[in-house]
């Protein structure tokens, strides 16, 4: 009886632990349902898999929209002669399907394929377009910097301008923005030999243009000490009001990310201020530069940095035009090796999509993947992982394709070869 009694007892304690554990289990799981539910009201909704943009072999893509809704691109396409041509394209269907329109460069040179010079590809406006990018030139003494302008929606573009004629050599790592006002400010990293400068570091110049693109100003000094291998960001508002962001190298070697303004149309420039001191300090090219947007009079930033070892990206946020930012935010834990954000406005809000591996596949070797996270006017949980391709994910880039609507390319790299990959998403709330 006594035995009976005591197995009874065990079995009873066993029983209510078993319950126990099995109530607090299913809390647990009730509050992650209720938490991801109340997430996802407020979340992204992506596309399940990832689609070729073109169906060539491409890489390196930029996008942008105009108010009818078609979406444009650019992309760079090997000639399968050793060189690469700028392709233009069009979708009228919302990314659905691009088509080919138009070479760019097939007449001017070779496109030098190098991330960060990826081409940029600006709407003016007054409905201009214009294509920017390096190459070999018809000259083929070097990298030479052209400007392309299409003044009929992309119908047709202008003969290359080559603008190294003005500004006496180029880089690779260049930048460039339009105004609604017809200005067209162009930025570049150069090699000057400058007395006190920074050992190994670069300068970075200006020219401005004030009618479109049709003549530029002589090139400008702005800053030395620049970090030569990263590219350097720019954007502008409706009030005149220009941005300019680059990794500044201080004496000691630390590399810090730096952002000058201009409020009289890109005419005069403040003095540098620093976004965040991160200190790091590296003798090499980190070849990842900053990237900016601009939301409700507010700027944000993200950039690429290094701490304690480990690779890490970090965002900030500027309220008084550029004087002061606040404290950095980690913008990818816990997505291994990020890399080369890249901040995108969607209405009133803004998205980061950056490259990283998934710490949870292969030991954190996985291929490296795109990832979105929002950062206005929340900071969602956690970073998004977009469907990817059977290679390794790069350069991430966005466009709005509405108030809540967005599309993201990317290139997808593996040994056949190079492709451009794109995944669109919508907000999902109000839906």
């Amino acid at each position: 009886m006594g035995n009976t009694m005591k197995h009874a007892e065990r079995q009873w304690k066993t029983w209510a632990t078993s319950a126990i554990t099995m109530m607090t289990v299913l809390a647990s799981v009730g509050w992650l349902l209720t938490s991801c539910s109340h997430k996802a009201a407020s979340q992204w909704l992506f596309e399940a898999r990832a689609r070729p943009l073109i169906a060539t072999p491409s890489l390196d893509p930029q996008l942008a929209t105009i108010p009818s809704g078609v979406v444009l691109a650019t992309a760079i396409v090997p000639n399968g002669k050793g060189r690469n041509d700028l392709f233009f394209y069009t979708s009228a269907d919302g990314g659905d399907v691009f088509r080919r329109m138009l070479s760019l460069s097939s007449a001017n040179g070779d496109v030098h394929p190098h991330r960060e010079g990826t081409p940029r590809l600006l709407i003016g406006g007054s409905g201009q377009y214009y294509a920017l990018w390096t190459g070999t030139g018809i000259r083929g003494d070097g990298m030479d910097l052209y400007l392309v302008r299409s003044d009929d929606y992309g119908h047709s573009f202008s003969s290359a301008i080559p603008l190294d004629a003005q500004a006496g050599g180029s880089h690779p790592y260049f930048n460039a923005a339009a105004a609604k006002n017809g200005t067209l400010v162009v930025i570049w990293i150069s090699y000057d030999t400058i007395s006190g400068a920074v050992p190994g570091t670069g300068t970075l110049q200006l020219m401005r243009s004030s009618d479109g693109g049709l003549s530029f100003s002589p090139p400008k000094r702005l800053a030395t000490d620049v970090c030569p291998c990263c590219r350097p960001e720019l954007k502008t508002d409706e009030q005149g009001n220009w941005y300019l962001a680059w990794r500044q190298v201080d004496p000691d070697q630390s590399r810090n990310i730096v952002l000058a303004s201009s409020h009289d149309d890109g005419v005069i420039w403040s003095d540098p201020v620093y976004v965040s001191r991160d200190e790091w300090r590296i003798d090499g090219c980190p070849d990842s530069g900053p990237t900016l947007a601009l939301l409700n009079g507010d700027i944000f930033i993200a950039w690429y940095t290094v701490v304690n070892d480990r690779q890490r990206l970090y965002w900030s946020r500027s309220q008084d035009k550029g004087r002061n930012f606040a404290p950095r935010s980690d913008l990818a834990e816990p997505v291994r090796d990020p890399n080369h954000p890249y901040l995108i406005r969607i209405g009133n809000h803004l998205l980061a999509t950056f490259q990283g591996r998934d710490p949870r596949l292969n030991q954190g070797w996985s291929n490296q993947q795109v990832y979105v996270r929002q950062i206005a006017p929340t900071l969602s949980a956690a970073p998004i992982a977009l469907a990817h391709g059977s290679g390794s994910g790069s350069y991430p880039i966005g466009v709005a394709l509405g108030a809540d609507e967005v599309m993201i390319a990317w290139t997808d790299s593996s040994v056949a070869g190079d492709r451009i990959l794109s995944v669109r998403g919508y907000l999902k709330q109000g839906r």
